[in-house]
């Protein structure tokens, strides 16, 4: 379905979201490149290790020269190199194209995890001391060598999204952890329980949506949450029912895919269960807009997007700089992953998304300075939800329309859905 003719006229505020109206001339969209399928490569042992490896180990090799003092300058020279590396995997490699357009969404993840190392490099490469774990007295050193140890070091830090354990972690909000630490099969059988509720919620969620419209937006194809055949307030009543079943499909998922990784973690690479706190805090309680982005929501990337967006804004318009740095920041990076799937981009939905938050914060900061009072309560809740979900439209439309709502998480005859429901297609 096309572009929804009234959001369009929404989107004729100043500046930001002039780029929403039809006839714009602010459509920064037409500016990046496209990434066509059609000149990728499909993935194979031989084409992985040329086009993907090389940008991984760029990366590492970052990663062991940020525990090194005095390498600012080896890492500035290392620094394009990793970025021309990524870039190239990013523009070479398709890891759907043997199975299927449903399964597009594994370019997303390959685009944002090029993404993620992207940012994560720079802000590695003008750190000006070496970043350093914490050691615990009581525990020695896995490794006896001094290279070892770094080599180790390194390899939890490529990983380690949150800095746990690490001096850089400044700031960050963990949820309370309410599993058994001291033991790890109970840690374990937990976090697996955890696991199967998350991933059947997280089905059957995705089931939802793609309901409303198997054809279109629930299919590759893809879809417009606005249905334009329907009068003004079914057409929106609708895509905010859409938008907030589609956000507890992504909560879900990020929490069924965490689980996983916690068990692997701690089964394969021997982990300690601390290693792997709650990633989320029931976002859906909160009471602000702070409270949700800054405690509840999961903070995987918080150290990305203060460090490449917030810091940087900051050092030129101070606080407000900081704040809408890093949701701009945060914007990108989304941006980035649906870029990864082949079929553009959509700069004013889905960075105008996280850039609307970023200015709902900001209101939270003024009311508060004029009141004195922070926002809560029943009534902040409203408000957070409503801001949440009357932006939440353009992301999810966004994604809707380039068949991201249609992938195919598990084959027909296993999706847990289907076998409580009916089939949708």
């Amino acid at each position: 379905m096309p572009y929804d003719p009234f959001l369009a006229r929404i989107g004729s505020l100043p500046l930001f979201f002039s780029p929403l109206m039809a006839n714009s001339t602010w459509n920064f969209s037409e500016l990046i490149p496209s990434l066509s399928l059609e000149r990728r490569q499909p993935v194979s042992v031989k084409t992985f290790a040329q086009c993907f490896v090389p940008a991984i180990l760029s990366y590492y090799l970052t990663a062991v020269l940020v525990l090194i003092p005095r390498t600012l300058v080896l890492r500035l020279a290392l620094l394009p190199v990793t970025l021309l590396l990524a870039y190239r995997s990013l523009l070479r490699l398709d890891f759907a194209s043997d199975l299927g357009e449903w399964y597009n969404f594994l370019n997303q993840g390959h685009a944002l995890a090029l993404a993620t190392l992207t940012f994560r490099v720079c802000i590695w490469t003008f750190k000006k001391e070496p970043l350093r774990r914490r050691r615990s007295p009581q525990k020695p050193n896995p490794v006896s060598s001094e290279l070892g140890q770094l080599l180790l070091d390194a390899s939890d830090l490529v990983f380690n999204l949150r800095g746990i354990g690490w001096d850089w972690s400044h700031g960050i909000t963990l949820p309370l952890e309410r599993r058994d630490i001291t033991s790890t099969p109970s840690f374990l059988l937990t976090t697996f329980r955890w696991f199967i509720a998350n991933t059947l919620a997280m089905d059957c969620c995705h089931y939802a949506v793609q309901w409303f419209a198997p054809h279109t937006l629930g299919s590759p194809t893809g879809g417009s949450v606005f249905d334009a055949s329907l009068p003004l307030p079914m057409r929106y009543g609708r895509a905010v029912l859409i938008t907030f079943v589609s956000g507890f499909t992504v909560y879900f998922a990020i929490n069924a895919l965490y689980h996983m990784f916690a068990i692997i973690g701690i089964t394969v690479f021997r982990q300690s269960p601390m290693q792997w706190p709650p990633v989320s805090d029931k976002p859906y309680l909160s009471t602000s807009l702070n409270e949700f982005w800054t405690k509840r929501w999961h903070q995987l990337f918080r150290d990305c997007f203060i460090g490449f967006g917030g810091k940087p804004l900051m050092l030129v318009i101070g606080r407000v700089g900081a704040i809408l740095g890093a949701f701009l920041a945060s914007g990108i990076l989304h941006d980035a992953g649906t870029w990864g799937m082949g079929r553009g981009t959509d700069v004013s939905y889905i960075s105008g998304f996280f850039f609307m938050n970023g200015v709902g914060v900001l209101l939270e900061v003024l009311y508060k300075k004029m009141t004195g009072k922070r926002v809560g309560g029943f009534v902040g809740w409203i408000w957070a939800a409503s801001w949440l979900l009357g932006w939440g439209m353009l992301l999810v439309d966004a994604w809707g329309r380039r068949g991201l709502v249609g992938s195919k998480f598990f084959g027909n005859a296993f999706r847990p859905s289907f076998l409580l429901f009916e089939p949708l297609y």
